[in-house]
């Protein structure tokens, strides 16, 4: 498909800055001018000239702000577009990349609504991924990713407890079984309370939903990635909304 040629912007501000200047010269030559020779009908020639050229130069500066302000409007537009097409691709492969849900149109379609409606709420948020095979959450990782959000990846239960330890997280994302431990992340999970360290909102996130009797104190436990978005985007929304 051939691309449609989109004029550049670049040559109008050019015009703009240079026409601004040329008359700043203008008024600042015929007002030194008007100074230097003596009072007469030519310095007051040169003086009205001046002060024409100044009016000329508040006006392109008005012109210059008003362009810039609409032209960067445009960008934010065409930027909040391109994200929200990069964003619903990611939503689409993360869905497709588990194949074993039935997860319809209407669930696709009511995840990318609500994502689009709180995407700002993502901008510097910070989780924590808990999880031995990150490659099975690529997808789910770039779309946050692209919302804003900053993710730390850790292997194992001592680099999570390292991390924890050091850093402010506003969201943990977890699996379950790691560590040769089937229920390592309820493990970690637990011990961390007992310790006093109790960790930020916690989502469990694993291929088959194992729910025990401590599953309630975490926010929240799922395999589905719909599930997973509504869960984190539910977090965010409690402490940021």
């Amino acid at each position: 498909m051939e691309k449609q040629f989109k004029p550049s912007r670049t040559p109008m501000r050019l015009i703009i800055v240079a026409a601004t200047i040329f008359f700043c010269l203008l008024a600042s030559a015929s007002l030194v001018f008007s100074a230097l020779v003596p009072e007469n009908w030519f310095s007051n020639l040169f003086l009205n000239f001046g002060t024409e050229m100044l009016g000329a130069v508040v006006t392109f500066v008005v012109i210059g702000v008003i362009v810039g302000g609409k032209e960067a409007q445009q960008r934010q537009a065409d930027q909040e577009r391109l994200i929200s097409t990069i964003l619903k691709e990611e939503i689409r492969k993360a869905f497709t990349a588990k194949p074993d849900f039935s997860i319809s149109a209407d669930d696709l379609s009511i995840v990318e609504r609500r994502i689009e409606r709180v995407a700002p709420l993502f901008k510097g948020i910070r989780i924590l991924w808990i999880d031995d095979l990150p490659s099975n959450n690529v997808y789910e990782s770039n779309l946050l990713m692209g919302l804003g959000a900053q993710i730390d990846n850790a292997l194992t239960s001592k680099e999570a407890a390292h991390l924890l330890d050091t850093v402010k997280y506003d969201l943990v994302i977890t699996d379950m079984g790691r560590d040769n431990n089937n229920s390592e992340g309820m493990d970690f999970f637990l011990l961390r309370g007992q310790q006093g360290k109790p960790l930020p909102p916690t989502i469990f996130y694993m291929a088959y939903v194992k729910y025990t009797e401590h599953t309630g104190k975490a926010f929240g436990s799922t395999n589905r990635p719909d599930e997973l978005f509504h869960l984190i985007m539910d977090v965010v929304e409690r402490t940021r909304g």
